[in-house]
């Protein structure tokens, strides 16, 4: 467990990761204390569309970069530059 979150943070993506972890860590705390706590009448419009904002962009927004296409492209990104440093290698 350790190791993999040291390699987590060690990547030259670690401030993304660090934001990403941030985002869930926060949109957690707010789902637990909008379903938990008392909300004003007057206020329940706003958490309602904080909420909205919450589930809709940024938790969106974490899930497809890690698990969409942008996770891919920064696969094929990485082995297309190990390709290029390898053929680099072989020809002086």
């Amino acid at each position: 467990m350790t190791q993999l979150i040291r390699k987590w943070f060690d990547t030259k993506n670690s401030i993304r990761n660090l934001l990403a972890l941030g985002m869930v860590l926060f949109a957690t705390v707010y789902i637990l204390l909008v379903t938990f706590a008392h909300v004003p009448t007057a206020n329940v419009r706003v958490v309602d569309t904080v909420l909205g904002f919450i589930l809709g962009t940024m938790m969106a927004t974490v899930i497809n970069y890690y698990f969409g296409s942008s996770k891919g492209s920064d696969e094929k990104t990485e082995l297309l530059g190990k390709e290029k440093s390898q053929t680099n290698a072989g020809n002086p």
